[in-house]
This record gives C-alpha cells, sequence and structure tokens, in this order.
C-alpha cells in the first residue's frame, strides 16, 4: 500500500527551519488494526487542528501489522503541545506497552525539503534505531 500523500497544513515558508518527524508504529496482532486506525482517525483530526502542525503523511503495511508516521512541525514546542494533548497522549500511553518496536526520529528541515521524502525519513529511523529493524 503506498504512502498517503502529504497533506499541506499551513503555507511553507522555503526561508525557514521546521523539524521533521518520523515514528514507526508495529502492531503485535491482526486483531488490534481496527482499533487502531481508529485511533489514527482520532489523532489525525487532532493533528489537523494543532496549532504549529505543516503537513504530514502516513504509510501503513497491514499484511505486516506495520504503521509509520511522517510529519512536519513548526517548532518543537508545538509539537510537544500536540503530543501531550488528547486524544493522543491516551493513546500512547494505551499502545506503548503494545509496540515493543516503536521509533522515532526527529530532524530539521528546511522550507524548501518540505515534505521530506519517506526514503529519507526510513534512513534517518533506521539510524536512530541503532539498527532495530524499522520494517
Amino acid at each position: 500500500m503506498p504512502a498517503r500523500p502529504w497533506k499541506r497544513l499551513v503555507e511553507v515558508d522555503p526561508e525557514r527551519e521546521y523539524l521533521a518527524i518520523v515514528t514507526y508504529l508495529p502492531l503485535e496482532r491482526y486483531t488490534e488494526i481496527r482499533e487502531f486506525l481508529r485511533a489514527t482517525k482520532q489523532v489525525v483530526r487532532q493533528l489537523e487542528e494543532s496549532a504549529g502542525a505543516v503537513a504530514y503523511s502516513l504509510d501503513a503495511h497491514l499484511p505486516r501489522k506495520r504503521f509509520w508516521t511522517l510529519s512536519v512541525w513548526e517548532t518543537s514546542a508545538a509539537l510537544s503541545s500536540f503530543a501531550r494533548a488528547e486524544p493522543h497522549r491516551a493513546l500512547t500511553r494505551e499502545y506503548g506497552a503494545r509496540m515493543p518496536g516503536f521509533a522515532t526520529a526527529r530532524w530539521e528541515v528546511s522550507g524548501t525539503a518540505v515534505p521530506p521524502s519517506w526514503t529519507e525519513a526510513r534512513t534517518r529511523l533506521q539510524a536512530a534505531s541503532n539498527g532495530r529493524s524499522a520494517g
């Protein structure tokens, strides 16, 4: 399944720096997929309403129970505010123990490089995972 096309939430300034973040979300059981997709819709709605969110894309490999998010933020503070707010906060707690392979990577990206490529994101994720498999 190809990655969901990028959704741009605000106009990007090519002269500034942004924060990109990629997450790897592996589920353990197929029975969790439907519930996880429902929760993902909630988080996407939250993201689309979050101050400081610039753009995002999602990717999923359902047969392998593997999911990825890739988003761009105006600042680290905006990303932190999103992560601490509901429903993201509660879902992070709920799924955290069920995703032992969870991984994330953050990096600065220039406005001219928004959106970052999935290839770059996965390379950075793999490097940040210190050799753990990311799918």
